[in-house]
């Protein structure tokens, strides 16, 4: 099963050429301000805020994290393995290996892979039947060779820009043999995206088709473009041997999600923007999503939640107004904590774990919604990436300082992990 770019590579990189200028559609409510924020005017019922800091009686105290392990270098995702193993992503190309709590020095497998902006190795999900076939799945960035991307890079040229379609992601297939990742298989190429905004979460979902987060590259245009990879959650089913198939379009830069253990909701953060010319000099608006199949998110339209008369896509549930870089995502699947259904996000720029606070559903209804956010370890450890939830329940999370956009220390990167408190025994207060 493979699947290359195509001749609507060119296309797109016709389409980036007309740069989004970026401002809210006559009528609407809010207005971009001179700092690219949405502005409502005086008297209006919009609500532009970022999401509530949970009150001094509701707060999450942070639990003390322990560090399991020192001299990573941009651990980019991690997975558990059946039998207590750890794998840790590399985004240089390395899958690291912690067994019984010790960072193994040889790699459990290397990939070739182009590291430049947001590419590399990336999203990591361990096959459901592991156990039995041994698979794990990797997002790795190559350089696409299709005819499509040729052709898509010939265009780049007479644009002025030599790199547009050079840059794609592919899912490699890995069998784990004798302690190594062995075999490596593509079982989906030419996932067009670029050196910024390239994704790629990857999670296997609840039905058992694994799920993979290509952020736009760069080229907004590309997320409402439905004959477009950049811009969409896609998911797979390795079984029927199918190509992705869209699940949910108009999203910037998908880097994580998971799915909620009451309703089955995929839940995905996206990075909002960052004051790109083709963005049109906006900034912040990181989002929450639920992910509903089919559906639209927006960007680059609209970035957070504020949806006005003949705006397209599905607001989030939760925005931030000042970004906070949403990298890593767990939501907590654990009923005996008094964690579970909240989601726990990572924070690259605020060096921060956010953990979101959800009301869950009455029963007989899928809804959900956020009471308010608590942040925890502000800047202690520097910028913070992947976030897991492991089989024990512990929260696990790595730093991201080597990453040339943070400060590392002389232990960088680092993975910790922290217990989450127990739910309250019946009637306690």
């Amino acid at each position: 099963m493979a699947r290359a770019i195509g001749l609507n590579g060119a296309a797109t990189l016709l389409a980036a050429a007309a740069l989004f200028t970026g401002c809210s559609p006559e009528g609407a409510e809010l207005s971009l301000g001179p700092d690219g924020r949405w502005v409502a005017p005086p008297g209006s019922e919009a609500d532009p805020a970022s999401i509530a800091t949970c009150p001094a009686d509701a707060a999450i105290t942070a639990p003390e994290p322990v560090e399991v392990v020192s001299g990573l270098s941009v651990p980019w995702d991690l997975a558990f393995l059946p039998d207590g193993r750890i794998l840790v992503v590399e985004r240089g190309g390395t899958i690291r290996q912690i067994v019984s709590g010790e960072l193994l020095a040889e790699p459990w497998a290397t990939i070739d892979v182009r590291t430049a902006g947001e590419t590399g190795l990336l999203g990591l999900a361990v096959d459901p039947d592991h156990a039995s076939n041994g698979h794990v799945y990797v997002v790795a960035t190559t350089v696409d060779s299709s005819i499509g991307a040729r052709i898509g890079r010939l265009f780049a040229r007479l644009l002025g820009d030599r790199d547009a379609t050079a840059w794609a992601n592919r899912i490699i297939r890995l069998t784990d043999a004798d302690g190594r990742g062995t075999d490596p298989t593509v079982v989906v190429s030419g996932l067009e995206v670029g050196p910024l905004h390239a994704g790629a979460g990857l999670r296997f979902g609840p039905d058992g088709r694994l799920y993979v987060g290509i952020g736009d590259g760069g080229v907004p245009q590309r997320a409402p473009d439905r004959s477009s990879d950049g811009g969409k959650i896609h998911v797979i089913d390795l079984a029927a041997g199918t190509p992705p198939a869209v699940h949910a379009s108009g999203l910037r830069n998908p880097q994580s999600f998971d799915f909620h253990p009451v309703t089955g909701a995929l839940l995905a953060a996206d990075h909002g923007p960052t004051g790109l010319p083709a963005e049109g000099r906006r900034i912040g608006h990181d989002e929450l999503n639920v992910i509903v199949a089919g559906e639209d998110y927006g960007w680059p339209t609209v970035a957070g939640r504020w949806r006005g008369e003949g705006v397209p896509g599905l607001p989030p549930l939760a925005e931030w107004q000042t970004s906070i870089a949403p990298a890593g995502m767990t939501v907590v699947d654990a009923p005996a904590s008094a964690w579970h259904g909240d989601v726990i996000l990572s924070s690259l720029v605020q060096g921060q774990l956010v953990h979101l606070s959800l009301e869950l559903p009455d029963p007989g209804s899928d809804s959900l919604s956020v009471r308010c956010a608590t942040n925890l370890y502000i800047r202690r450890f520097g910028r913070l990436r992947a976030v897991h939830q492991g089989p024990d329940g512990d929260i696990w999370f790595t730093t991201s300082n080597r990453d040339q956009r943070g400060t590392p220390g002389e232990r960088d990167d680092r993975l910790f992990r922290f217990s989450p408190p127990a739910a309250p025994a019946d009637g306690a207060p």
